[in-house]
């Protein structure tokens, strides 16, 4: 491979990686009455999560979800930040 090639390789691939790194984790939240949606977690504020399904965004109550959704939920938001 020439120097060239392996410089454009290398670019591309680091683009690659990171623009996958940026992307949010897509999960199954089930909520207290067992029904389930594959949504991201996009963002948490006044008891609420917000969750993007199919490019459309809603707020859900973290006390409506599961026990292990909702410690999902505290664990990304304080990871968020700090």
């Amino acid at each position: 491979m020439k120097p060239r090639d392996l410089i454009v390789f290398s670019l591309f691939t680091f683009l690659a990686l990171s623009n996958a790194a940026a992307r949010e984790e897509v999960r199954t939240f089930t909520n207290n009455e067992g029904k389930k949606i594959e949504a991201e977690l996009i963002d948490v504020k006044d008891g609420k999560a917000r969750l993007m399904v199919n490019r459309k965004s809603f707020d859900v109550p973290v006390a409506s979800l599961s026990k292990e959704d909702q410690d999902f939920i505290n664990a990304w938001d304080l990871t968020r930040q700090g």
